[in-house]
Protein backbone atom coordinates (compact mmCIF):
# COMPACT_ATOMS: atom_id res chain seq x y z
CA UNK A 1 0.00 0.00 0.00
CA UNK A 2 1.05 3.49 -1.18
CA UNK A 3 0.14 6.56 1.25
CA UNK A 4 0.13 10.34 -0.60
CA UNK A 5 -0.14 13.82 1.65
CA UNK A 6 -2.62 16.61 0.80
CA UNK A 7 -2.21 20.21 1.87
CA UNK A 8 -5.03 22.96 1.70
CA UNK A 9 -6.41 23.22 -1.65
CA UNK A 10 -4.44 20.35 -3.02
CA UNK A 11 -6.20 17.09 -5.21
CA UNK A 12 -5.14 13.78 -5.56
CA UNK A 13 -7.22 10.92 -7.94
CA UNK A 14 -7.36 7.16 -7.75
CA UNK A 15 -8.90 5.16 -9.56
CA UNK A 16 -12.68 4.39 -8.84
CA UNK A 17 -12.54 0.95 -8.34
CA UNK A 18 -13.31 -1.03 -4.98
CA UNK A 19 -14.60 0.78 -1.72
CA UNK A 20 -12.99 3.68 -0.28
CA UNK A 21 -12.75 3.72 3.81
CA UNK A 22 -12.72 7.71 5.54
CA UNK A 23 -12.17 8.12 8.65
CA UNK A 24 -11.55 11.11 10.78
CA UNK A 25 -9.06 11.30 13.46
CA UNK A 26 -8.39 13.31 16.85
CA UNK A 27 -5.44 15.44 16.95
CA UNK A 28 -5.26 17.63 20.81
CA UNK A 29 -7.77 15.32 22.58
CA UNK A 30 -7.93 11.66 21.87
CA UNK A 31 -11.72 11.40 23.77
CA UNK A 32 -13.13 13.55 21.02
CA UNK A 33 -16.95 13.03 19.94
CA UNK A 34 -16.72 12.82 15.93
CA UNK A 35 -18.53 12.07 13.43
CA UNK A 36 -17.52 11.94 9.74
CA UNK A 37 -20.59 12.65 7.07
CA UNK A 38 -19.76 11.80 3.45
CA UNK A 39 -22.63 13.44 1.65
CA UNK A 40 -23.55 13.91 -2.33
CA UNK A 41 -26.62 12.94 -4.58
CA UNK A 42 -26.98 8.65 -5.03
CA UNK A 43 -24.06 7.88 -3.16
CA UNK A 44 -23.77 4.87 -1.42
CA UNK A 45 -22.65 4.86 2.01
CA UNK A 46 -22.55 3.28 5.37
CA UNK A 47 -21.01 4.17 9.18
CA UNK A 48 -19.83 1.20 11.00
CA UNK A 49 -19.07 3.50 13.36
CA UNK A 50 -19.41 7.65 13.85
CA UNK A 51 -15.90 8.00 12.61
CA UNK A 52 -15.81 5.51 9.93
CA UNK A 53 -17.65 5.90 6.52
CA UNK A 54 -17.60 3.24 4.17
CA UNK A 55 -18.29 4.17 0.43
CA UNK A 56 -19.20 2.17 -2.05
CA UNK A 57 -20.70 4.46 -4.30
CA UNK A 58 -20.20 8.19 -5.92
CA UNK A 59 -21.91 8.87 -8.86
CA UNK A 60 -20.76 12.64 -9.04
CA UNK A 61 -19.20 14.30 -6.30
CA UNK A 62 -19.66 14.33 -2.36
CA UNK A 63 -18.46 16.27 0.45
CA UNK A 64 -16.62 14.65 3.62
CA UNK A 65 -17.66 16.76 7.21
CA UNK A 66 -17.04 16.38 10.83
CA UNK A 67 -18.97 17.33 12.97
CA UNK A 68 -19.43 17.12 16.89
CA UNK A 69 -21.25 13.64 17.72
CA UNK A 70 -23.56 14.87 20.50
CA UNK A 71 -24.24 17.90 19.13
CA UNK A 72 -22.16 20.23 21.10
CA UNK A 73 -19.21 22.70 20.30
CA UNK A 74 -15.44 21.44 19.84
CA UNK A 75 -12.96 21.85 22.72
CA UNK A 76 -10.97 25.13 20.99
CA UNK A 77 -7.87 23.60 20.33
CA UNK A 78 -9.56 20.50 19.00
CA UNK A 79 -8.05 19.78 15.64
CA UNK A 80 -9.32 16.75 13.34
CA UNK A 81 -7.33 14.52 10.37
CA UNK A 82 -8.95 12.72 7.62
CA UNK A 83 -7.71 9.76 5.73
CA UNK A 84 -9.23 7.80 2.51
CA UNK A 85 -8.10 4.17 1.57
CA UNK A 86 -8.93 2.58 -1.22
CA UNK A 87 -9.25 -1.17 -0.67
CA UNK A 88 -5.52 -2.30 0.42
CA UNK A 89 -4.02 -0.44 -2.39
CA UNK A 90 -3.54 3.09 -1.24
CA UNK A 91 -4.45 5.77 1.15
CA UNK A 92 -4.68 9.42 0.94
CA UNK A 93 -4.24 11.63 4.44
CA UNK A 94 -5.94 14.79 4.46
CA UNK A 95 -4.11 18.03 6.29
CA UNK A 96 -4.95 18.41 9.75
CA UNK A 97 -7.67 20.99 10.13
CA UNK A 98 -8.48 23.25 13.23
CA UNK A 99 -12.12 22.34 14.34
CA UNK A 100 -12.31 24.46 17.93
CA UNK A 101 -15.46 26.57 18.13
CA UNK A 102 -17.88 25.43 15.93
CA UNK A 103 -20.09 22.23 16.10
CA UNK A 104 -19.09 21.19 12.07
CA UNK A 105 -16.42 22.10 9.54
CA UNK A 106 -16.36 20.93 5.67
CA UNK A 107 -12.78 19.06 5.40
CA UNK A 108 -12.85 17.92 1.40
CA UNK A 109 -14.77 16.85 -1.82
CA UNK A 110 -14.69 13.80 -3.76
CA UNK A 111 -15.58 14.27 -7.41
CA UNK A 112 -16.09 11.38 -9.62
CA UNK A 113 -14.03 12.17 -13.36
CA UNK A 114 -13.91 9.66 -15.73
CA UNK A 115 -13.09 6.55 -14.31
CA UNK A 116 -11.23 8.22 -11.04
CA UNK A 117 -12.05 10.05 -8.21
CA UNK A 118 -10.59 12.97 -6.96
CA UNK A 119 -10.01 14.16 -3.79
CA UNK A 120 -9.75 17.84 -2.60
CA UNK A 121 -8.63 18.75 0.67
CA UNK A 122 -10.45 22.15 2.83
CA UNK A 123 -9.63 24.09 5.75
CA UNK A 124 -6.39 23.90 6.83
CA UNK A 125 -5.08 27.54 5.50
CA UNK A 126 -6.86 28.73 8.77
CA UNK A 127 -3.40 29.39 10.14
CA UNK A 128 -2.65 27.49 13.34
CA UNK A 129 -0.98 30.81 14.61
CA UNK A 130 -4.68 32.79 14.94
CA UNK A 131 -6.25 32.91 17.75
CA UNK A 132 -9.18 29.81 18.93
CA UNK A 133 -11.48 32.91 18.81
CA UNK A 134 -11.22 33.93 15.44
CA UNK A 135 -10.74 30.49 13.98
CA UNK A 136 -14.55 29.74 15.66
CA UNK A 137 -15.61 33.24 14.16
CA UNK A 138 -14.24 32.11 10.41
CA UNK A 139 -15.57 28.67 10.58
CA UNK A 140 -18.77 29.80 11.65
CA UNK A 141 -18.73 32.26 8.51
CA UNK A 142 -17.81 30.20 6.61
CA UNK A 143 -20.66 27.40 7.15
CA UNK A 144 -23.16 30.42 5.74
CA UNK A 145 -20.97 30.77 2.39
CA UNK A 146 -21.45 29.13 -0.71
CA UNK A 147 -18.44 30.52 -2.10
CA UNK A 148 -16.27 33.27 -1.01
CA UNK A 149 -16.55 36.60 -3.03
CA UNK A 150 -13.86 38.21 -4.30
CA UNK A 151 -13.14 41.32 -1.65
CA UNK A 152 -10.69 43.75 -3.36
CA UNK A 153 -9.83 45.45 -0.04
CA UNK A 154 -10.99 45.95 3.49
CA UNK A 155 -11.85 49.11 4.92
CA UNK A 156 -12.07 49.48 8.63
CA UNK A 157 -13.40 52.62 10.42
CA UNK A 158 -13.51 52.99 13.89
CA UNK A 159 -15.56 55.63 15.24
CA UNK A 160 -12.93 56.62 18.27
CA UNK A 161 -13.80 59.07 20.39
CA UNK A 162 -14.78 60.41 23.63
CA UNK A 163 -18.36 58.65 23.31
CA UNK A 164 -16.52 55.61 22.07
CA UNK A 165 -13.94 55.35 24.89
CA UNK A 166 -16.51 56.06 27.81
CA UNK A 167 -19.11 53.58 26.63
CA UNK A 168 -17.11 50.96 25.26
CA UNK A 169 -16.03 48.10 27.58
CA UNK A 170 -12.47 46.49 26.81
CA UNK A 171 -14.10 42.75 26.67
CA UNK A 172 -16.72 44.54 23.57
CA UNK A 173 -13.52 46.30 21.98
CA UNK A 174 -11.99 42.50 22.04
CA UNK A 175 -14.71 40.90 20.52
CA UNK A 176 -15.26 43.26 17.82
CA UNK A 177 -11.86 42.83 16.50
CA UNK A 178 -11.86 39.24 17.00
CA UNK A 179 -15.24 39.31 14.46
CA UNK A 180 -12.94 41.56 12.18
CA UNK A 181 -10.29 38.90 12.28
CA UNK A 182 -12.29 36.37 11.62
CA UNK A 183 -14.02 38.13 8.45
CA UNK A 184 -10.67 39.38 6.96
CA UNK A 185 -9.30 35.95 7.41
CA UNK A 186 -12.16 34.68 5.64
CA UNK A 187 -11.77 36.48 2.99
CA UNK A 188 -7.91 36.35 2.75
CA UNK A 189 -7.04 39.22 3.69
CA UNK A 190 -4.05 40.06 6.17
CA UNK A 191 -4.52 43.80 6.49
CA UNK A 192 -7.25 46.33 6.68
CA UNK A 193 -7.46 49.87 5.44
CA UNK A 194 -7.84 51.55 9.18
CA UNK A 195 -9.31 54.80 9.61
CA UNK A 196 -9.89 56.06 13.43
CA UNK A 197 -11.49 58.90 14.84
CA UNK A 198 -8.08 60.84 14.27
CA UNK A 199 -7.64 60.47 10.30
CA UNK A 200 -6.44 57.53 8.09
CA UNK A 201 -4.18 55.05 9.85
CA UNK A 202 -3.65 53.43 6.40
CA UNK A 203 -2.79 49.21 6.19
CA UNK A 204 -2.51 47.80 9.35
CA UNK A 205 -1.84 43.96 9.83
CA UNK A 206 -4.93 42.22 11.20
CA UNK A 207 -2.62 40.70 14.15
CA UNK A 208 -1.92 44.39 15.50
CA UNK A 209 -5.32 45.67 15.01
CA UNK A 210 -6.61 45.51 18.68
CA UNK A 211 -2.98 47.06 19.58
CA UNK A 212 -3.75 50.26 17.07
CA UNK A 213 -7.38 50.37 17.85
CA UNK A 214 -6.70 50.62 21.50
CA UNK A 215 -3.95 53.25 20.90
CA UNK A 216 -6.29 55.49 18.98
CA UNK A 217 -8.98 55.08 21.78
CA UNK A 218 -6.54 56.15 24.58
CA UNK A 219 -5.29 58.89 22.35
CA UNK A 220 -9.30 60.22 21.62
CA UNK A 221 -10.48 59.62 24.65
CA UNK A 222 -10.81 63.42 25.01
CA UNK A 223 -12.18 63.72 21.40
CA UNK A 224 -15.44 65.21 20.60
CA UNK A 225 -16.53 64.61 17.07
CA UNK A 226 -14.11 63.39 14.15
CA UNK A 227 -11.68 64.26 11.00
CA UNK A 228 -13.93 63.25 8.07
CA UNK A 229 -15.04 59.39 8.23
CA UNK A 230 -15.40 57.63 4.76
CA UNK A 231 -18.61 56.73 3.54
CA UNK A 232 -19.17 53.13 2.38
CA UNK A 233 -21.11 54.84 -0.26
CA UNK A 234 -18.11 56.03 -2.25
CA UNK A 235 -16.47 52.83 -2.26
CA UNK A 236 -16.59 50.07 -5.25
CA UNK A 237 -18.47 46.87 -4.86
CA UNK A 238 -15.72 44.96 -5.12
CA UNK A 239 -14.39 46.87 -1.29
CA UNK A 240 -15.90 46.41 2.11
CA UNK A 241 -16.31 48.47 4.86
CA UNK A 242 -16.55 47.78 8.12
CA UNK A 243 -17.45 50.30 10.86
CA UNK A 244 -17.48 49.97 15.12
CA UNK A 245 -18.83 52.51 16.73
CA UNK A 246 -20.99 53.46 19.75
CA UNK A 247 -23.37 55.63 18.08
CA UNK A 248 -23.95 54.41 14.57
CA UNK A 249 -25.44 56.87 11.60
CA UNK A 250 -26.92 56.83 8.15
CA UNK A 251 -23.46 57.68 6.45
CA UNK A 252 -22.12 54.34 7.67
CA UNK A 253 -24.82 52.74 5.66
CA UNK A 254 -24.47 52.02 1.83
CA UNK A 255 -27.05 50.90 -1.05
CA UNK A 256 -23.93 50.27 -2.98
CA UNK A 257 -21.38 48.53 -1.83
CA UNK A 258 -20.78 45.53 0.97
CA UNK A 259 -21.16 47.44 4.41
CA UNK A 260 -20.87 45.94 8.07
CA UNK A 261 -21.74 48.00 11.07
CA UNK A 262 -20.45 46.83 14.21
CA UNK A 263 -22.31 48.33 17.02
CA UNK A 264 -20.68 48.51 20.43
CA UNK A 265 -21.43 49.22 24.42
CA UNK A 266 -24.42 49.20 26.22
CA UNK A 267 -26.45 50.71 23.70
CA UNK A 268 -25.88 48.25 21.17
CA UNK A 269 -28.83 46.36 21.19
CA UNK A 270 -31.30 49.27 20.98
CA UNK A 271 -29.15 50.64 17.90
CA UNK A 272 -29.84 47.51 16.34
CA UNK A 273 -33.51 47.61 16.67
CA UNK A 274 -33.50 51.03 15.69
CA UNK A 275 -31.47 50.03 11.96
CA UNK A 276 -34.17 47.09 11.75
CA UNK A 277 -36.87 49.67 11.51
CA UNK A 278 -34.81 52.52 9.84
CA UNK A 279 -35.98 53.95 6.46
CA UNK A 280 -32.06 53.77 5.83
CA UNK A 281 -31.99 50.52 6.19
CA UNK A 282 -30.40 48.49 3.18
CA UNK A 283 -29.75 45.05 2.14
CA UNK A 284 -26.00 45.66 1.31
CA UNK A 285 -25.33 46.75 4.70
CA UNK A 286 -25.61 44.37 7.93
CA UNK A 287 -25.57 45.57 11.51
CA UNK A 288 -24.67 43.59 14.55
CA UNK A 289 -24.39 44.34 18.30
CA UNK A 290 -21.24 43.07 20.10
CA UNK A 291 -22.24 43.75 23.76
CA UNK A 292 -22.43 41.55 27.18
CA UNK A 293 -22.91 37.75 26.76
CA UNK A 294 -22.01 37.65 23.30
CA UNK A 295 -18.75 39.39 23.82
CA UNK A 296 -17.66 36.84 26.01
CA UNK A 297 -18.73 34.28 24.27
CA UNK A 298 -16.71 35.14 21.23
CA UNK A 299 -13.29 35.68 23.12
CA UNK A 300 -13.96 32.40 24.74
CA UNK A 301 -14.28 30.95 21.21
CA UNK A 302 -17.39 30.06 21.02
CA UNK A 303 -18.42 30.13 17.28
CA UNK A 304 -22.19 28.97 17.73
CA UNK A 305 -22.73 32.57 19.41
CA UNK A 306 -21.90 34.29 16.12
CA UNK A 307 -24.20 32.11 13.97
CA UNK A 308 -26.73 35.11 13.70
CA UNK A 309 -23.85 37.47 13.18
CA UNK A 310 -22.30 34.96 10.69
CA UNK A 311 -25.51 34.69 8.06
CA UNK A 312 -25.83 39.14 8.71
CA UNK A 313 -21.75 39.04 6.84
CA UNK A 314 -22.67 35.95 4.68
CA UNK A 315 -25.82 37.93 3.18
CA UNK A 316 -23.69 41.59 3.13
CA UNK A 317 -21.35 39.75 1.04
CA UNK A 318 -23.70 37.51 -0.98
CA UNK A 319 -24.26 40.77 -2.61
CA UNK A 320 -21.11 41.71 -3.81
CA UNK A 321 -21.06 38.41 -5.57
CA UNK A 322 -24.76 39.33 -7.21
CA UNK A 323 -22.59 42.53 -8.49
CA UNK A 324 -20.96 40.79 -10.43
CA UNK A 325 -23.15 37.78 -12.18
Amino acid sequence: MYSISLNDGESESLEDRGMLKIQVFPVGAENADLRVTVAGEGILCMNPNPSLAVVTSVPTAATITVTHGSGGVFPIEQSVRVSVTRGAEATVEFPIVRVGGVSEKLLGRISHEGDRYVFTAFGSSDSEELPGSVMAVSSALRAHLTEVPTISRIHLTADTGATFGSTVPDEDLAAAVTVVRGVSGTLGADTVDLTTGGGRRGEVPCSSLEGALRSASEADSTRVGAEVLPRPADLPPDELSIHLTATPVSGMFSSTAPSLVIALGTGAPAEQELYAMSPDRTPRTGFIAITGQLSSAINGGDGSAFTAGAAVVAGVLSTAREEYR
